[in-house]
């Protein structure tokens, strides 16, 4: 009866320790067409190295948000499923392959990563509206086989704001993120100086 109870007791400890978290998915959605400059740049095989988490003041690997506190509605810390580091890097991968190039782990034209200075949404409240609002920021380094060669830095930042008259769901606060995530992924695959620094690698 006694280790019933207990296990009980630590049940309901887990779940109220949970009880302030909510998991979002916000992974990228590319366009169904691949019709930016970055498909027009002769094919590459690209090393694709990782993309450090260099957000400040430095959080848990998938912390990406919070929603504040409003009237009887909690404060609730915003987690993905996913590493931020992850899904910046599977976001990349995408946005190459789908525009016609190749990933190598050798011989490659050129190698590209980067860091993570902002993948965070947040909230505010109006009377009764709530804006959502979501951030990513990156800056990415490409850089050639050839000894001496120059390291190309290239920064992008997406930001979105969502008004909704309910409570932020999981998917309410997601698409801020998600929209912020294609608008970065969108400016690197039109970004002219970075489209002449990949064809320099050839």
């Amino acid at each position: 009866m006694k280790s019933r109870i207990l296990l009980c007791g630590l049940v309901a400890a887990l779940l109220t320790s949970c009880a302030g978290n909510m998991i979002v998915r916000p992974d990228y959605h590319p366009p169904l067409r691949a019709d930016a400059p970055l498909a027009a740049v002769p094919k590459l095989k690209v090393r694709l190295l990782d993309f450090a988490d260099r957000r400040e003041p430095p959080m848990d690997a998938s912390r990406v948000g919070r929603r504040e506190t409003s009237g009887v509605m909690p404060m609730v810390d915003v987690f993905s499923e996913r590493p931020v580091s992850d899904i910046v890097r599977d976001a990349v991968w995408t946005e190459l392959v789908r525009n016609g190039h190749r990933i190598v782990t050798s011989d490659e034209d050129v190698t590209m990563q980067g860091d993570i200075h902002g993948f965070w949404v947040g909230t505010e409240t109006t009377g009764p509206a709530w804006d959502v609002s979501g951030e990513v920021s990156i800056a990415f380094r490409v850089t050639y086989p050839a000894a001496g060669s120059p390291t190309v830095i290239r920064s992008y930042t997406g930001k979105n704001v969502e008004r909704t008259y309910l409570t932020p769901g999981k998917e309410i606060m997601a698409r801020p993120l998600v929209k912020s995530l294609a608008d970065v992924m969108t400016s690197m695959s039109s970004d002219r100086e970075l489209m002449a620094a990949l064809k320099a690698g050839r």
